[in-house]
């Protein structure tokens, strides 16, 4: 999988991220590493994997690196677990890094007892809780933590991604299909390697892959509107869906 395969693992890989990257790496220069993060974020903006590369650059190691699904391992007996081999040394290097992803799915009585590691965390453990829905994690987490904001991508950085991996793959994909994922994927990364791959390695046009019907376009269906020819424009939009193309990206505006 493309994602997978060209997933950044150095802070200079994080294509539109510069702010987040600047500030993490001026703190591992200064040895001032944070003890409780907080990104949050739209889905397939870097978060997860920017705190796989901040345990990396701490030192954290193999069995040292603990990832959590919150929305699999939400209940209090999970955090409890967590609590209880927190305090362990890690097995090799300075630090144990815990990375909670979709950590807003976490219960009352979870967050109650992650609060209590978060008050008086062990001076080996890093905590990085990972979220798209902020305003779910309550403040007193909130408040003791770092926070990130990942902001979704410009469609320039996607485009600049997409050329990089067409370039390692020795692929040709025409610039504007480049552009039409990079506008179609909501300032997600992950979506726009999934698509290019689909293109690169699945060979399907890029008008396809995003949604669109070859050779139509929402122009079309707003001229039918516009001259008034409704039964047209249902049979449009009827086409359209039954080609097996996704309405909403086709109502997305360039």
């Amino acid at each position: 999988m493309f994602y997978t395969k060209y997933r950044p693992q150095k802070f200079e890989q994080l294509f539109g991220l510069e702010p987040v990257a600047k500030a993490l790496t001026s703190q591992l220069e200064k040895n001032q590493v944070g003890h409780a993060y907080l990104f949050f974020g739209p889905r397939g903006t870097g978060k997860t994997t920017t705190a796989r590369i901040l345990a990396k650059e701490v030192g954290c190691r193999g069995l040292d690196l603990i990832e959590i699904d919150a929305a699999s391992h939400r209940g209090i007996d999970d955090i409890r677990n967590l609590r209880e081999k927190i305090n362990l040394a890690p097995t090799e290097g300075p630090y144990k890094v815990y990375v909670i992803d979709e950590v807003h799915m976490l219960t009352k009585e979870a967050f109650n007892a992650l609060l209590k590691t978060l008050e008086e965390p062990p001076a080996h453990a890093i905590l990085i809780l990972c979220t798209t829905e902020p305003h779910k994690v309550p403040e007193t987490i909130r408040s003791r933590c770092q926070k990130f904001e990942f902001k979704r991508a410009s469609t320039r950085d996607i485009v600049k991604k997409l050329k990089f991996i067409v370039e390692s793959e020795g692929a040709s994909v025409p610039a504007e299909d480049l552009e039409l994922i990079a506008k179609n994927v909501e300032g997600g990364f992950r979506d726009a390697e999934t698509m290019l791959e689909q293109v690169i390695v699945g060979g399907l046009p890029a008008a396809e892959v995003v949604g669109l019907t070859a050779g139509e376009s929402v122009g079309d269906f707003v001229d039918l509107l516009l001259h008034q020819q409704v039964p047209k424009a249902l049979e449009f939009i009827n086409r359209t869906y039954e080609s097996g193309s996704n309405l909403s990206h086709f109502v997305r505006p360039f």
